[in-house]
């Protein structure tokens, strides 16, 4: 699958990445990287406030687009980034309103 990807100028705190099917193999690991990129954004709270189950999922659906389209490495790259997403690197659970960080202390 060859996609060619830009990332668009942003507009408020959203950034809009629209792709189209290019002509050759580095362009489709230029989309691939970029939405890798793009998701580890999101990941971090840097791209768009949601909840943290609405964020995992759209993840998860980048996820399932790089897969589909083979890219394996992206796929591990993005899948170690949930993976802390998940554990709670990128933002205190207790200031999310995450019932599990009650009661956590903070060091």
């Amino acid at each position: 699958m060859n996609v060619k990807c830009e990332q668009n100028n942003k507009v408020g705190n959203n950034s809009q990445i629209s792709c189209e099917k290019g002509s050759n193999h580095k362009e489709s690991i230029l989309w691939a990287n970029n939405l890798l990129r793009y998701s580890i954004r999101v990941l971090q709270g840097k791209e768009f406030e949601a909840h943290e189950k609405t964020i995992l999922l759209h993840a998860l659906d980048n996820k399932r687009v790089l897969s589909d389209a083979g890219y394996w490495w992206q796929v591990k790259t993005l899948d170690y980034w949930i993976h802390r997403y998940q554990r709670g690197d990128f933002t205190p659970r207790r200031s999310r309103g995450d019932p599990a960080g009650a009661g956590r202390v903070s060091s």
